[in-house]
């Protein structure tokens, strides 16, 4: 059916600020309303809400509603009546819609009553209609668009830039004859598992952390990692292979822990999928990390030698473990150019009169003992010294936390990642032992040390903290 122009579609826009993301516990703290008919602005509403909750000190520096300003305001209930009537017939539309529409529904569900509108994102409506933006956050369109936006994380000026908004795509949609419907032709559909509801998907939030896919019994048949936990484990019911298959048949209730940061939702994931073993994590269940980089004084020239761990017999020789020859060698290859090792004796090429780095003079010719044995061994005390120490001292490495008043914290003891967890942002630090006991033990493993390793090498890391320089230093 052709769009025709007195034939006006109904909205309500909304924008929610709350005291969090997590619909279960979070409450609203303001709600704005934008009333667009066809393509018309005809009524607005907004108040401020008493959560009957503290709200967080981030929440407060985000959208300036502090605890005082809600103190004499209706709580939820007394305008839930007022929310119903202004959305009753229309699509309930917003910027991210699904969490403002989590968030309602659940305020509505503590009431005992079941809230259910039509909804439509104007973030992926943008994307759809607008493909070429590089940006599609609200603030950014604002600018994009020039549309009016006063005081950002508040809920009647969000919500009435998001209607402004709705009143660009409006337009496009009146030119191409169709009017807006439901989210599905938005978005690649997905196959929900049997046992999973959408609104339990709608419900997840998405945040950066670790997500478990349990059966029947509450047991993980499969746990991953996302920075938006949401938006990846829809994506699995997208496309259907085996694995997928096997899920929707299998997987009963879904799970998730915020971990804040990237690096914390990496080494966590590692961590449970050693514990649990799930079924369907087969590749990241087998143990990665067994090839061992060793280091042989028996001959008159100090060597590495690169061995799988069932052959290791000394574990006091092994100085680094890898997951794979290949990444062995390209190490000890690094390590030989760094040092002016011999990569013959280093079993980097094979030993010949002919060597040819030998003969261009890249290498003091070692394997033809051409190089005096104590100058060389000296320069390989060094590179075995180097190859130890995958971190060079102790330190406490930190990244984003769960929110905005605390730091994930990772613990740097003897070349080992010893410790994990959270740290208040408030508190000093004061010492290594002090740390260790704010945070959580584990067991020392190669594929942990690697995985803080390159995040830390890479620079992903919020900040590094050296233990050499601290009396005592707030974070």
């Amino acid at each position: 059916m052709s769009y025709c122009a007195n034939m006006k579609q109904k909205y309500a826009v909304i924008d929610i600020e709350a005291t969090g993301g997590t619909q279960k516990v979070d409450r609203i703290i303001e709600i704005g309303i934008v009333l667009v008919d066809g393509d018309e602005i005809i009524d607005e509403f907004s108040t401020l809400i008493n959560p009957g909750i503290s709200i967080p000190p981030f929440i407060t520096k985000l959208t300036g509603i502090s605890q005082k300003m809600v103190a004499q305001s209706p709580y939820f209930h007394e305008v839930a009546k007022k929310i119903v009537e202004l959305t009753a017939g229309r699509s309930l539309v917003a910027h991210n819609v699904s969490f403002d529409y989590r968030i309602l529904r659940e305020e509505f569900n503590r009431l005992g009553y079941e809230f259910k509108r039509d909804t439509l994102c104007t973030a992926r409506l943008t994307r759809h209609y607008f493909p070429d933006l590089e940006k599609y956050n609200l603030k950014s369109l604002t600018v994009e668009f020039n549309l009016q936006l006063k005081d950002r994380h508040r809920a009647a000026d969000d919500a009435m830039a998001t209607a402004h908004l709705l009143q660009k795509i409006l337009k496009i949609s009146q030119k191409e004859g169709q009017p807006l419907k439901n989210m599905s032709i938005y978005k690649r559909k997905s196959k929900l598992p049997n046992h999973i509801q959408e609104e339990e998907i709608l419900d997840l939030p998405n945040i950066c952390g670790v997500y478990y896919m349990r059966d029947e019994d509450g047991a993980p048949i499969y746990i991953g990692k996302s920075i938006k936990i949401r938006t990846r484990i829809r994506s699995h019911f997208i496309e259907s292979t085996r694995k997928t298959d096997k899920m929707r048949k299998l997987v009963h209730s879904i799970s998730y822990e915020n971990t804040g940061s990237e690096l914390m939702a990496e080494v966590f994931e590692s961590l449970e999928i050693r514990k649990h073993k799930p079924l369907l994590n087969k590749a990241k269940r087998k143990n990665k990390f067994d090839t061992a980089l060793l280091y042989d004084q028996s001959n008159v020239y100090d060597t590495f030698k690169i061995s799988h761990k069932s052959k290791v017999k000394k574990l006091d020789n092994v100085l680094q473990w890898f997951s794979s020859k290949n990444a062995a060698k390209a190490y000890v290859s690094s390590i030989v150019q760094e040092f002016d090792l011999c990569g013959c004796l280093c079993g980097m090429q094979r030993a010949t009169k002919d060597c040819i780095t030998y003969k261009i003079g890249n290498c003091g010719g070692a394997h033809l003992a051409k190089e005096e044995a104590s100058a060389y061994n000296d320069r390989f005390a060094l590179a075995k010294l180097s190859a130890k120490k995958l971190y060079q001292q102790d330190m406490l490495i930190l990244d984003r936390g769960r929110h905005e008043d605390e730091y994930a914290g990772f613990l740097i003891s003897n070349n080992v990642v010893s410790h994990i967890g959270y740290l208040d942002r408030s508190q000093p630090i004061q010492s290594k032992n002090v740390v260790a006991k704010k945070l959580n033990p584990i067991q020392p493993l190669p594929e942990i040390d690697r995985i803080v390793y390159r995040h830390f090498y890479e620079g992903k890391i919020l900040k590094k903290v050296s233990f050499n320089s601290i009396a005592s230093k707030v974070l």
